[in-house]
């Protein structure tokens, strides 16, 4: 990435198999549009689950992956973003940096 010394360092942290990232990203796609002359915009990703061995989510009742569909078409319905496939770069929506 070139960068622009006049321009505010923005690094977003993510973790793409989060449904409320992904929910986020039409928010994200807009305002790095707004604001793309005054920017300079990077992505860094990690995981918030270290793994699935220990991982229980008792509120939304999610102990394994398969379990996740729920909560991902919940999270899709509040925010309107892209959840399908994690949205995917067919749809315009991937990570890092299209």
């Amino acid at each position: 990435m070139i960068r622009d010394e006049n321009k505010i360092d923005i690094t977003c942290f993510t973790d793409p198999l989060c449904c409320w990232s992904w929910g986020m990203e039409p928010q994200i796609r807009k305002f790095r549009f707004q604001f793309r002359d005054h920017i300079n915009w990077q992505y860094r990703l990690g995981g918030l689950i270290p793994s699935w061995d220990n991982y229980v989510d008792s509120v939304n009742s999610v102990s394994r992956p398969g379990q996740m569909g729920p909560l991902w078409l919940h999270a899709e319905q509040v925010s309107a973003g892209p959840q399908h496939g994690y949205g995917g770069p067919q749809q315009g929506y991937g990570h890092p940096d299209p």
